[in-house]
């Protein structure tokens, strides 16, 4: 049976649907914390939240700015679906993977997962951006991670994070198909305030 059944949303739950200016953002929950709720919602933009099961079809009717796919459990029946159906969703809307989520996106784009040998748990986890001299120490929770080589072999699609204690994958982009995944969890940095992740999606659906 899938873990998954008792920590999604049963049903489709909207948030800040007052703002009917504004097209919604699809959530589809994986697991998601209130926290990372808390920040989606200071984007500004209307939320519908959907459960885990929901078919890419659904989500395409609902004509969402973008689409986030939550942090949850990394080992589920129920992923390998979740990876097929989503795979019809690339290049058709923005799209933003969170820790499993992540995972799950790298799988539509045709990586591999792999289990490491020892996972990250803590909050003190550095991050290296390949493109500058800039880095972040992250908060993370993860047994899987995304395949360096198989992701090396995606074409539009490049590595922007490594965990540098070990060299893992820990944050891609592809700006053609418009996806960002972060493999750590975007933990506000105070007064409750998006993780730059979030903002960097917020750019990528405002120029839709």
């Amino acid at each position: 049976a899938s873990l998954l059944n008792k920590i999604s949303v049963a049903k489709k739950i909207e948030l800040g649907k007052e703002n009917k200016k504004k097209q919604s953002i699809a959530v589809l929950d994986i697991g998601i914390t209130h926290s990372l709720i808390a920040q989606l919602e200071k984007l500004g933009f209307p939320l519908t939240i959907l459960p885990y099961d929901t078919r890419s079809q659904e989500i395409l009717r609902l004509k969402p700015k973008g689409l986030v796919i939550s942090n949850g459990p990394e080992e589920d029946i129920a992923l390998a679906a979740i990876a097929d159906s989503l795979r019809a969703l690339l290049g058709k809307m923005p799209i933003l993977g969170i820790s499993t989520g992540h995972q799950l996106l790298a799988r539509c784009l045709g990586a591999k997962v792999i289990k490491m040998k020892l996972g990250h748990r803590g909050v003190n986890y550095p991050l290296h951006n390949p493109a500058s001299y800039k880095g972040e120490i992250t908060c993370q929770n993860h047994s899987w991670v995304v395949d360096a080589d198989s992701l090396a072999r995606i074409k539009g699609v490049k590595i922007t994070g490594y965990n540098l204690n070990d060299r893992t994958v820990e944050e891609v982009e592809g700006r053609k198909l418009k996806v960002l995944g972060a493999q750590y969890l975007p933990v506000s940095p105070g007064w409750g305030e998006p993780h730059p992740v979030f903002r960097r999606f917020l750019k990528i659906i405002t120029k839709e």
